[in-house]
């Protein structure tokens, strides 16, 4: 199974940037579920699949991307451990089932909110 994130330039949103999905594909089976995370095409790094270092944003999005991976990935070597089978949908419904997706990207965003104000009120005049 491999599990990434990936910059999904087929949709283009009415701002220009371009959605981060995070992309589970198993024997041919693809599934991509979005972060609610945009990027314009030119502050993404293709080769590398990172944000580039001009980003202003670019430690954010790479937390995202971190946690999410682990939670995912961490799920997947438990399915493996436990011999249930394995499919990108099923990987979906059990953290869908658990409410442990809402849970983790509730949690997350509101990490995010915290760290955004806290920089802006840190931030030097």
């Amino acid at each position: 199974m491999n599990i990434a994130i990936r910059l999904y330039n087929a949709t283009t949103l009415a701002n220009g940037e371009h959605p981060l999905v995070l992309r589970i594909s198993h024997k041919g089976k693809r599934k991509y579920l979005p972060l609610g995370v945009t990027c314009p095409a030119s502050l993404w790094n293709f080769k590398l699949n990172r944000p580039t270092k001009d980003h202003d944003y670019k430690e954010w999005i790479e937390f995202i991307m971190a946690s999410t991976l682990k939670r995912y990935k961490d799920e997947y070597r438990a399915m493996v451990a436990a011999n249930k089978p394995i499919s990108p949908e099923a990987l979906v419904r059990i953290l869908d089932e658990s409410g442990e997706r809402t849970m983790f990207f509730n949690k997350l965003s509101d990490k995010m909110v915290h760290n955004v104000v806290e920089r802006m009120v840190n931030k030097p005049s």
